[in-house]
């Protein structure tokens, strides 16, 4: 049994981290949001590489990247949405900053 205190990480601390990543927070928002150090929320994401698929870590890393990439792609429609409109402005962000387009505008 490994020396030390108890890891913080729960389900209950994997189901805020969604939720904060939900709402556009970054990692180290997400940190301080649920009271736990920065290096702490990075090596819990790191160590998800070397654990058992389904454990703690992977599920805190998959809540923070997947909510992360809804609300991403939710801003990205949003965007769309506005460029479809005849916003310019949006239409142009999205041919300058859109990864798969800003290399080509």
């Amino acid at each position: 049994m490994p020396a030390g205190r108890p890891s913080k990480l729960t389900p209950e601390i994997v189901e805020a981290a969604r939720e904060c990543a939900r709402s556009g927070l970054p990692i180290p928002v997400i940190a301080d949001q649920l009271g736990i150090g920065r290096t702490t929320c990075n090596f819990w994401i790191k160590e998800a590489d070397s654990k058992e698929e389904g454990s703690l870590h992977h599920q805190f890393r998959a809540a923070i990247f997947s909510a992360d990439a809804e609300y991403c792609r939710s801003l990205m429609q949003g965007l769309k949405r506005q460029a479809d409109d005849g916003n310019a402005w949006a239409a142009s962000w999205l041919l300058t900053h859109h990864p798969r387009l800003r290399d080509h505008f």
